[in-house]
């Protein structure tokens, strides 16, 4: 299970971005729903120097469909 995520809908997928799974480990995975097509999770590959893990109080939001995250905690903070 993952939770503390953040997720966002774009056309016919969805996307979850970072949280924490069941050993409250940090995640910076990028997973993309395909709602219409295949109907299952896939693995988006992310520049670790550009997506930290995060948990918890993060947020995301698309414009134009670029996808943006901000906030979260690291565990470092």
């Amino acid at each position: 299970p993952r939770y503390g995520h953040a997720s966002v809908a774009v056309s016919n997928s969805i996307y979850v971005i970072c949280g924490q799974n069941s050993t409250n480990h940090s995640l910076n995975s990028f997973e993309k729903f395909d709602t219409k097509h295949n109907s299952r999770w896939q693995l988006i590959e992310v520049d670790p120097a550009i997506l930290k893990p995060r948990y918890q109080m993060l947020a995301s939001l698309v414009k134009q469909d670029e996808i943006f995250v901000i906030g979260g905690i690291d565990g470092q903070d």
